[in-house]
């Protein structure tokens, strides 16, 4: 049987409904958290190219809550 690796979807569910109903619940509170985690990341990066405007990468760090490492990372033309 030639079938692609990608070729389809496999989503296993219990049959208890209320079994079935948390799990549902469980993925999609996951994709709403993964997707936030995107939002804050994207606000993140444009904090640092907005405050490396005007600050170092050091003040810029410390006011976000993060290395100045990685204030490099997000905002590069600061560095």
């Amino acid at each position: 049987m030639d079938v692609e690796v990608d070729g389809f979807n496999l989503v296993m569910r219990p049959a208890d409904p209320a079994m079935a109903a948390v799990v549902v619940e469980a993925e999609e509170k996951k994709g709403a958290a993964e997707a936030a985690e995107k939002e804050a990341a994207a606000a993140l990066a444009k904090a640092a190219r907005t405050l490396t405007r005007s600050l170092t990468v050091r003040d810029t760090g410390a006011i976000l809550g993060v290395s100045y490492q990685y204030v490099t990372t997000l905002a590069p033309k600061a560095s």
